[in-house]
């Protein structure tokens, strides 16, 4: 724990493939390398099973870093927590990936690209699979789970693959990606950006996977998202296809074996609070109701602003553009816990002021005046009668 070092905080091996490292149990914590690795760097035969790593960082590669051709193997393992400034925030490869049995688990883990895994991997002897893992809470600006720039895989048969990213970008595959057919059970719920469709095999589960998101197709003229083996209509899926021409709504042709952009628009919703943002597509005259916006100490929330309109929690929009509502809020008054006053409503003009009773001011101004004019009359009465008295 707590080690530093160029590359491999903990463990460095260039070996090849005359070393072979057994980990089991081991749990790598707080490690750091300004390069790659940040608690294991190596290009030689490694096992893993029931390893845990969290908090680790490097540049490339937070947790590992798989270089030249290094073969790894995880089972049962956690990444957690993990940073990578570049790529991997968990795993960097440029080596060949398996997985074992027993489900490993990606949580917390970021990167510029590929927030829990970065594959590099350079020829097919390389190829890095992805299989029995779950992926949640990570966080790239491309690829959140899995970013894809070179020879890959997901899935083998009769494993499960759980990406689980809600609206961020969690998965990316590029130019340079080799993809061959998807099997096992796969479900994705996060964005995607494709440069070719997604090629589903024999070996594929429907009845049990899931697809939801948003699927940028970055093709020339793209227009499938996933291309399948047998009729998978019967799948969940809530997807939008994101073209040049604007969003669609993805629907099944073919007898269920491509699924590709349809022809009902969709527009994107963004809510931003305070400078973070999320956003969901949905389609053309789909209803949203607003919601509830995050709690600000020492604020009380406003509403939602969209087109010079302030919108409340709970109120129902029409979704026929993309629209970007912004949170408002309300200091409080300080000391008193209360939301300040409200301005006071205008007076009617050439009304008289009054005093907390209701009493206009003229009022007393009138019976100032009699007073006055009634003391002067008793004064002169009061003169007149003593002259008289003299006479």
């Amino acid at each position: 724990q707590n080690n530093s070092a160029s590359n491999g905080g903990a463990i460095s091996s260039g070996g090849g493939g005359s070393v072979t490292l057994n980990i089991s149990g081991a749990t790598f914590a707080g490690n750091t390398a300004s390069g790659n690795g940040g608690a294991i760097y190596a290009n030689c035969y490694v096992n893993l099973i029931g390893a845990a790593f969290t908090d680790n960082s490097a540049a490339y590669g937070g947790a590992v870093c798989v270089y030249r051709g290094g073969v790894f193997t995880l089972s049962d393992c956690t990444f957690a927590g993990n940073s990578a400034a570049e790529q991997g925030g968990a795993l960097r490869t440029d080596g060949k990936i398996t997985f074992g049995d027993k489900v490993t688990v990606f949580s917390r883990n970021s990167a510029q690209q590929g927030g829990a895994i970065y594959v590099a991997s350079a020829n097919d002897a390389r190829r890095a699979t992805v299989s029995n893992a779950e992926f949640f809470g990570n966080a790239a600006e491309l690829g959140a789970a899995i970013y894809m720039g070179g020879y890959s895989a997901l899935g083998t048969a009769g494993t499960s693959l759980d990406i689980q990213q809600g609206g961020t970008h969690a998965l990316y595959v590029g130019r340079s990606a080799n993809l061959p057919a998807i099997a096992g059970t796969l479900v994705l719920n996060g964005n995607a950006t494709l440069y070719a469709p997604l090629n589903f095999g024999s070996d594929f589960s429907p009845q049990d996977s899931s697809l939801g998101g948003a699927f940028t197709l970055s093709g020339s003229e793209q227009s499938a998202i996933a291309y399948f083996a047998a009729d998978s209509s019967a799948i969940s899926a809530e997807v939008f296809a994101v073209t040049p021409s604007g969003a669609f709504a993805a629907e099944f042709t073919e007898g269920g074996t491509v699924l590709a952009a349809g022809e009902v628009r969709a527009f994107l919703v963004t809510l931003s609070v305070e400078g973070q943002s999320t956003a969901q597509y949905f389609v053309q005259g789909h209803t949203f109701v607003l919601p509830q916006a995050a709690e600000k100490q020492g604020y009380t929330f406003s509403g939602w602003e969209y087109g010079g309109r302030l919108y409340a929690a709970g109120e129902s929009f029409t979704v026929d553009a993309d629209a970007l509502f912004t949170a408002k809020y309300q200091k409080v008054s300080e000391g008193t816990g209360e939301t300040p006053e409200q301005p006071q409503e205008p007076e009617t003009p050439g009304a008289q002021p009054s005093d907390p009773q209701g009493v206009p001011a003229y009022a007393y101004a009138i019976i100032a005046v009699v007073g006055v004019l009634v003391v002067a009359l008793a004064v002169a009465i009061g003169i007149y009668v003593h002259a008289r008295r003299k006479k």
